[in-house]
């Protein structure tokens, strides 16, 4: 039997790219799970600074905040069926009636 020294080259490069795809695909998905996406609903803007320590402290910690207030007519949780964030904050006691598609009965 003849073996095609070509042959057996190109086979070994597919399968050197193949995981090379695999680490960059584990990689990003790594770091996508370490960094967790949390979305922060205020009362008044003035939290982000009376709350300042304990924010940095997500952050320190891997957390990417996004900051909305609480009424904010655009809130939305889910685009496409998937979640937006992985997390959700919530800074607003005296807010009677959340924005956008945020309320109780949803989730």
């Amino acid at each position: 039997m003849l073996i095609d020294s070509h042959s057996g080259l190109s086979n070994h490069l597919i399968a050197m790219n193949l995981c090379v795809l695999a680490v960059i695909a584990i990689s990003v998905a790594t770091s996508a799970a370490l960094k967790p996406r949390t979305l922060v609903l205020l009362d008044d803007w003035s939290l982000r600074d009376t709350h300042s320590i304990f924010f940095r402290g997500l952050r320190d910690r891997g957390y990417e905040l996004t900051f909305k207030l609480a009424s904010d007519a655009t809130l939305k949780l889910t685009k496409y069926g998937e979640f937006l964030h992985d997390n959700l904050l919530i800074f607003a006691p005296t807010v009677e009636e959340f924005g956008g598609e945020v309320n109780a009965m949803l989730y």
